[in-house]
């Protein structure tokens, strides 16, 4: 695995601004605080890990970020639109455009092909049968499964499956690729392969955040964040945007 490269510091707005963000859930009589005043903010073409262990609020973090969930309180801007308090629709309609997501799991449809699997996104944005085939042919090849396309995934092994998760992720075109924990579910041969499939991403300028509880993995990464607690206890990249003004009491 290559030692990620860092990449200078530039003045452009950031692709991410997380600012004062908090989450409260209700479970059951108790209210629990997932993210208690989070901030940062990350570029474009930065790869970036953010690390906790299970319950620090780390995927709540990817989910808000996502715009899977919105955030209690405090401000999220992707690519410069305040996502933070947007209708289950108009998050459906930004993510599909702007973000893709790997899981740990794959999430791919067993009852289909990969090509069926990677030209989904294209299918709810409208794109035409006969061009998103294209495309997706295209991404199968770049992540190495051209020859694989009419396979479907229980027909291939978990690396390849993950493949082609990020291949699905791509194939929008997204402005930054989410990626949880996704060599939690292979080898370490497979798991090795995709970090440097992640990491040649990143070289041809992708946005990338990487999820995981895994120091080792993090690595990979230009830019390591550790949560715990719902709180930001240390990241080695630029400081955090300044917070939220207080209003004024009279």
């Amino acid at each position: 695995m290559q030692t990620p490269s860092h990449k200078p510091v530039t003045n452009e707005p950031p692709l991410i601004l997380v600012r004062d963000v908090t989450k409260i859930y209700r479970m059951g009589e108790t209210w629990v605080h997932a993210l208690r005043g989070v901030s940062l903010s990350i570029q474009q073409g930065e790869f970036v890990a953010i690390i906790g262990q299970s319950g620090s609020g780390k995927s709540t973090l990817m989910h808000i970020i996502g715009c899977l969930d919105t955030p209690s309180s405090g401000e999220v801007l992707i690519g410069g639109v305040d996502v933070s308090h947007r209708s289950q629709k108009e998050l459906a309609i930004i993510r599909n455009r702007t973000v893709g997501f790997v899981f740990q799991t794959f999430n791919l449809l067993s009852r289909v092909n990969l090509l069926r699997n990677t030209e989904f996104p294209l299918m709810y944005a409208g794109v035409p049968r006969r061009k998103r085939r294209r495309m997706a042919r295209e991404m199968l090849g770049r992540v190495g499964l051209g020859d694989r396309q009419h396979h479907r995934p229980n027909q291939l092994s978990g690396g390849q499956c993950q493949r082609a998760a990020i291949a699905r992720a791509l194939i929008n075109r997204p402005n930054l690729i989410l990626a949880d924990e996704p060599t939690g579910n292979l080898d370490t041969e497979s798991g090795t392969s995709i970090l440097e499939l992640l990491e040649e991403l990143h070289e041809r300028g992708h946005t990338l955040v990487l999820v995981t509880h895994d120091t080792q993995i993090a690595q990979a990464a230009q830019r390591q964040i550790r949560i715990r607690d719902g709180q930001l206890v240390s990241d080695t990249g630029r400081s955090h945007p300044p917070p939220l003004p207080t209003p004024e009491h009279p």
